[in-house]
């Protein structure tokens, strides 16, 4: 971090008479610790408690407890953990306008099994399910998005082809944020993001506007690039009698136009007229103020433990980001302009625009192969179905014939189906490692063009130079000699 942004700080925690004041609500993540029931053992307080600390006093805000008055943000880290009971609290909390950080991620890869589709306790040892300390149904979170105008769809988690490391070979759900021209995915209108070099989320999903009277405004923070799109969640994981065993291999990555939003400030909104002859609709305050984030792993101790590393390689700015959040909400913005400083370092732009066009190239051909997979596949299983129906249509058949003729064409033609299938997915491998060799072919050819222009021009200048330096030496060697011929003569 900034020298000066430290001092400053601390010469603020020093000589402010009163702090400002989060609670976070102590949710299954468990932020403020929590004992784990697999190992039976304690886990301490996340970094991010101990990071706020040094600059607000941090409250726990209890499951269902009504927010303290005088806190003046409160963060809710997975809200989808909380039962319908619980979460009312949280909800009233928006509706009244105070401001929240609501942060909600279907795959939180600190443990899949909080997932916001997964049901309660779905990552445990199912013999220790039935000592599991809460086994109510999680929250329904429809009320939480119709208070908030935005919503973070459970069924999705987005990828990104945008890899500034390109030496690594990361998965596409690891979605790197980043500015300028290789992304351009921050909000420059925002001093909370403007400026920003590099975000990292580990399997997001995406923030929506919802269509409805008098919703909030929202106002897009943070995006993916234009070469992004979404897995469906439940091709995501691979899963077992013991839950969650890893992720799918074969999962489908969809591309879409257009980036997706990660993160997203509402505000304003106003409640919807209550129609004639109802009651008159629940007063929302002057609107709400929040920032709902659809990825828990930003408040991670991992980025932490990055950050105070120092691993250059890996410097990502996920905690200013998350305390940028905090100092906007709670209405103090005087550290974020100083939070954000650091060196800034130019990439070949070359290449990361070379990179982008072959990866939409690749993209195109990895679905169309995709999308005539699944075509070919219905056609076949639809062959099938049709002459199973024309045996059961026959009315010259007893039920007996009827059942050894359907069994019969069944198996006959379950057995070209699967040949078929084999067929087409050999096919379908065969078009997507074509198109990954000649992107990665052309990406070799630019690179070894960049290699010959990095050798070859850069003594251009100096042939330029020392060939004016010899041709007006010569010059003036025959302009002298020609002056000694003239005085001998």
């Amino acid at each position: 971090l900034p020298v000066e942004y430290e001092l400053v700080r601390s010469l603020r925690r020093v000589t402010v008479a009163s702090r400002k004041k989060v609670g976070i609500v102590a949710t299954d993540m468990g932020v403020f610790g929590s004992f784990d029931m697999q190992t039976f053992t304690s886990r301490p307080d996340w970094p991010i408690t101990e990071e706020l600390r040094k600059q607000y006093e941090v409250v726990q805000v209890g499951r269902g407890t009504e927010p303290p008055a005088d806190i003046d943000c409160l963060i809710v880290p997975q809200p989808s953990l909380l039962t319908d009971a619980e979460l009312a609290s949280v909800v009233a909390y928006v509706k009244s306008g105070r401001p929240a950080l609501i942060v909600e991620d279907p795959l939180p890869m600190l443990d899949p099994g909080l997932a916001t589709s997964e049901p309660r306790n779905a990552n445990m040892n199912p013999f220790m399910r039935q000592r599991a300390p809460n086994q109510d149904p999680k929250a329904d979170l429809t009320p939480l998005w119709q208070a908030l105008g935005a919503e973070v769809p459970s069924d999705r988690v987005m990828w990104d082809a945008n890899n500034p490391r390109p030496q690594f070979a990361f998965e596409r759900e690891i979605v790197f944020v980043t500015g300028g021209e290789k992304s351009a995915g921050f909000s420059a209108g925002s001093a909370l993001t403007a400026g920003l070099q590099e975000l990292v989320f580990l399997m997001p999903g995406e923030v929506k506007a919802l269509t409805m009277a008098g919703a909030p405004t929202m106002t897009p923070l943070v995006k993916t690039s234009g070469i992004s799109g979404y897995v469906n969640y439940a091709e995501m994981l691979q899963k077992g009698f013991f839950g969650v065993s890893g992720f799918n291999r074969n999962r489908r990555q969809v591309p879409t136009t257009g980036g997706h939003v990660l993160a997203a400030l509402v505000t304003g909104g106003a409640a919807p007229a209550a129609p004639d002859g109802a009651a008159p609709a629940e007063p929302a305050g002057a609107g709400v103020k929040a920032i709902v984030l659809a990825d828990v792993d930003l408040l991670s101790p991992e980025f932490f433990r990055l950050r105070e590393s120092g691993v250059e390689e890996f410097n990502f700015d996920n905690v200013t980001f998350i305390l940028n959040c905090v100092d906007t909400l709670v209405g103090d913005e005087s550290l974020v302009e100083l939070r954000k400083r650091r060196p800034q370092y130019r990439t070949l732009t070359l290449l990361d625009r070379a990179r982008r066009t072959l990866e939409v190239e690749k993209d195109t051909a990895v679905d169309a192969a995709n999308q005539e997979a699944t075509t070919e596949l219905a056609a076949a299983q639809s062959s099938l179905d049709r002459k199973v129906q024309e045996i059961q249509q026959r009315t010259d058949l007893d039920e007996t014939t009827r059942g050894i003729m359907i069994e019969s064409v069944r198996q006959a033609e379950q057995r070209r189906v699967d040949v078929q299938k084999a067929a087409i997915e050999d096919k379908k491998e065969g078009r997507i490692t074509e198109a990954q060799t000649k992107a990665k072919e052309a990406i070799d050819q630019v690179q070894m063009q960049i290699r010959l222009a990095a050798v070859l021009l850069p003594p251009v200048p100096a042939l330029l130079l020392a060939g004016g330096v010899f041709t007006r030496r010569r010059a003036q060697e025959l302009e002298g000699a020609a002056r000694d011929r003239v005085q001998r003569g």
